[in-house]
């Protein structure tokens, strides 16, 4: 799919990938999945590695681990993620900033003995970080202070202070707008866009813009609703019919049915302004049993809404305004796939997406919107 940061996101891919692709870490170091108490998905992994039993790397900790940093070794990154875990790093801004401390130290721009592929000189920088000693103490502060101080805000892969995931929205647009817009900063579970575009079983034109502002809202909404209910957005994954999962990408019915949803902002429109009590996945029916409420597709809906509303006008308290809803220069700018001219058109999205939202050209919510969502400011 040409997503797969590497080397602080100058590419998509590299050629040596398959050497950590999940098929070899399931064929070669498994010992055994895991997971929370009668979890369906089970999306713990617990392999062996040079004679040492642990935890597994997820998609994340093997790409801005290693594919981020030039690592092509599965041991080292599984090895680097344990020490990440170990010392309560997070594996995603620890390995962005990595990158973006290559790349600076690479250009001349800072001090270090960081280069790519060079495991045992982030295995140190990791251990510096954790300890607030000598370089790390600056990395210790993340991508965009270590960019202020130094310079290259235009690959300083980050959005409102969060290092990005492994997923270049160079290759799912709507992603590139879930990010720019998410209250948090640059995070893909505050949504995953890029799952109906790039990484699950529908592909819903990742370079086209056409209907991916109502998806955005549409996953953004659902997502703070599942979340606020304490629970895990990969159990929505187990609401799709298997049949979906089925489907030969290469089909004619595959093609007409991912055409027909990039067709079907109006559609999404109507559904996110509905109010319907069908009841389409199953935790309309938990929250109903639980509240004694009919709570359907719509009040679900509503209650996404109104939790990412409010976390939106917490933000702009903070000074954190429509400035912010931005992507670094290089994911705007600089393309990774062949023929096109620049990265995630951002702009031809953003104005669009807050119209849906019912906020006005600076990104704020409306009274009338407040109002509609029991938002008191």
């Amino acid at each position: 799919r040409n997503i797969l940061p590497t080397r602080n996101f100058q590419a998509g891919r590299d050629l040596q990938s398959v050497k950590l692709a999940g098929e070899r870490l399931r064929d070669e170091l498994l010992v055994k999945r895991d997971g929370c108490l009668s979890c369906p998905i089970r999306c713990g992994r617990h392999v062996k590695v040079r004679g040492r039993e642990g935890k597994g790397p997820e998609f994340e900790t093997i790409g801005l681990l290693g594919n981020n940093l030039g690592i092509f070794s599965l041991e080292d990154v599984v090895e680097l993620g344990q020490l990440c875990d170990d010392l309560g790093l997070d594996t995603i801004s620890c390995g962005g900033t990595l990158g973006f401390a290559t790349e600076l130290s690479e250009r001349g721009l800072f001090e270090s003995s960081l280069a790519w592929g060079r495991v045992d000189a982030y295995r140190s920088m990791i251990n510096d970080i954790a300890r607030r000693r000598g370089a790390g103490d600056e990395l210790a502060e993340g991508t965009r202070r270590l960019a202020e101080r130094y310079g290259g805000e235009e690959f300083a892969i980050q959005v409102k202070g969060l290092e990005l995931p492994a997923y270049d929205p160079r290759g799912c647009f709507g992603q590139g707008l879930e990010y720019a817009t998410s209250n948090r900063g640059g995070c893909h579970i505050r949504g995953s866009t890029m799952f109906l575009e790039a990484t699950g079983p529908v592909s819903v034109n990742p370079h086209g813009t056409r209907a991916k502002p109502e998806l955005v809202v549409l996953q953004q909404n659902t997502n703070a609703a599942v979340s606020s209910l304490v629970m895990c957005y990969f159990s929505a994954y187990a609401t799709l019919p298997a049949a979906v999962y089925r489907m030969d990408p290469n089909s004619r019915t595959y093609k007409l049915i991912m055409g027909a949803m990039e067709r079907s902002a109006p559609l999404l429109r109507l559904a996110l302004r509905s109010r319907s009590k069908m009841k389409v996945m199953w935790f309309e029916k938990l929250l109903s049993a639980a509240t004694g409420r009919d709570i359907g597709m719509g009040g679900l809906a509503e209650i996404g809404e109104r939790v990412f509303n409010l976390e939106r006008v917490y933000n702009l308290r903070e000074g954190l305004d429509h400035k912010l809803d931005r992507l670094p220069r290089r994911l705007l700018d600089e393309p990774t796939f062949a023929g096109r001219e620049r990265g995630v058109p951002l702009g031809d999205m953003l104005g669009a997406y807050y119209r849906l939202r019912g906020w006005d050209e600076q990104g704020r919510p409306t009274t009338r919107t407040l109002k509609r969502l029991a938002v008191d400011t």
